[in-house]
């Protein structure tokens, strides 16, 4: 849906745009034949609201991939951007519902390589 809203920032505080996009998934999904359409509508919003196993799964993994570049990055955008290490685990605590182990790592991860390579804590 990010083809009609714009990708925007993960950590902007006008990020949560739900609403347009939702109006552009409609748009989107409706050039499809009617029952893929519903069907591509119905998961698009089970994966926002991750409400569901696998909803929870590929939100966690929607966020784990960019916290993952950034540690291997010097933390390159999150400093660039002024996120701080509070912004950065509120944001992808998504993680940890779908494998409190997987975020414990990331959570040690994001404290340590943040804090080295210089990410404010508030």
């Amino acid at each position: 849906v990010e083809i009609d809203t714009g990708d925007k920032f993960a950590y902007d505080a006008n990020h949560d745009d739900y609403e347009n996009e939702l109006a552009a998934a409609q748009r989107i999904f409706a050039i499809l034949p009617k029952q893929q359409g519903v069907a591509y509508l119905d998961l698009w919003t089970e994966f926002e609201h991750a409400n569901t196993p696998e909803a929870k799964f590929a939100k966690a993994i929607d966020r784990l991939m960019p916290v993952i570049q950034n540690i291997h990055n010097g933390c390159q955008s999150w400093l660039e951007h002024d996120v701080t290490i509070e912004q950065i685990l509120a944001k992808n605590s998504a993680i940890g519902g779908a494998n409190p182990i997987l975020w414990q790592w990331v959570k040690e991860q994001v404290i340590e390589k943040g804090t080295k390579a210089g990410v404010r804590l508030k």
